[in-house]
């Protein structure tokens, strides 16, 4: 009976061995399979990592090149508009041809303006014709005034030539330009009018 309970010890003890046994496999297969797959993701994102770097590296290349390269234009462009200015006549002139230019603007303010006495003082000495004036300064307003031409070009005036400077405007219903044409002379060393008249 003695050796009846031995028996059953032993093989209790080695069931419980191999029970043990295959736990402990278990758990070491399974800690096997998780650095596996530790190792797995790390080296596939290790991969994706190779795989975007040089993407990124030329990105910003590719944008210091561009940055660098609209610098040099904007550089070029700025150079190129400062030439051309030093290069290009002031379309202006001196101030003797802008104290020219008012002169007309003035004098054709007063002619619109149907304001005979203040043309008369615009007039040389020598003026021998009638003082007109525009018949219709209520419609002066309603016109498309344009700038004074005759003077591009010139950049310093003679004592001795006269200039003829013209308005170009167009009076409302018509559909093209009429021109008021006036010469100026030096007279006591002040631009007078010699002439004026309408002109299509």
């Amino acid at each position: 009976m003695k050796n009846v309970y031995v028996c059953f010890a032993v093989t209790l003890i080695l069931v419980l061995c191999c029970a043990c046994g295959k736990t402990s496999k278990g758990n070491m297969d399974n800690t096997i399979d998780t650095d596996k797959k530790s190792d797995r993701v790390l080296s596939e994102n290790s991969d994706q990592n190779i795989q975007i770097s040089p993407k990124d590296e030329d990105h910003d290349i590719s944008n210091a090149a561009e940055s660098n390269s609209a610098a040099e234009d904007n550089t070029e462009n700025s150079q190129e508009t400062k030439g051309m200015e030093e290069q290009m006549p002031s379309i202006q002139g001196s101030e003797e041809v802008q104290n020219l230019r008012q002169k007309m603007e003035d004098f054709c303010q007063a002619y619109f303006n149907g304001d005979a006495e203040a043309v008369k003082g615009f007039l040389s000495a020598s003026y021998s014709n009638d003082i007109d004036v525009y018949g219709n300064p209520e419609e002066v307003e309603n016109m498309d005034m344009r700038d004074v031409i005759g003077l591009v070009g010139i950049s310093g005036l003679s004592d001795t030539e006269k200039y003829t400077l013209s308005k170009p405007f167009i009076v409302p219903g018509e559909d093209s330009l009429t021109y008021l044409s006036v010469t100026f002379a030096i007279e006591n060393d002040e631009w007078k009018v010699s002439g004026y008249w309408l002109e299509k």
